[in-house]
């Protein structure tokens, strides 16, 4: 069963009848869990030779975090009818990565 179908299932079996998967697939927090999703399957699995993550990528993919774990989780439990949990709290309000190169001619 694919992460789609286990998803689908979740939310059939947790969620008020109202509650539909396929609104979760149109959102920003699945894009970004399915990036996430595809990023980690290529470094557990190495389907494809593994390559050096380059530095400078590593904050897109950190950012992700936000709203492909944090925000999928609120929606999930908001969907459920239940409130936040603090770690999911601590995830989508995560403070954004970014890269700073060190200046030229600093040791």
């Amino acid at each position: 069963m694919n992460v789609e179908n286990r998803f689908e299932t979740w939310v059939a079996a947790f969620c008020p009848t109202s509650a539909s998967f396929s609104g979760v697939k149109q959102t920003v927090h699945w894009a970004h869990f399915q990036e996430l999703r595809a990023k980690r399957n290529a470094i557990v699995h190495s389907a494809e030779p593994l390559q050096a993550t380059e530095i400078e990528k590593m904050p897109h993919v950190l950012n992700l975090v936000r709203e492909g774990v944090g925000g999928l989780l609120l929606q999930l439990r908001s969907m459920q009818g239940l409130g936040s949990l603090g770690f999911i709290d601590r995830l989508a309000s995560a403070p954004r990565v970014s890269f700073l190169k060190k200046p030229s001619g600093k040791t």
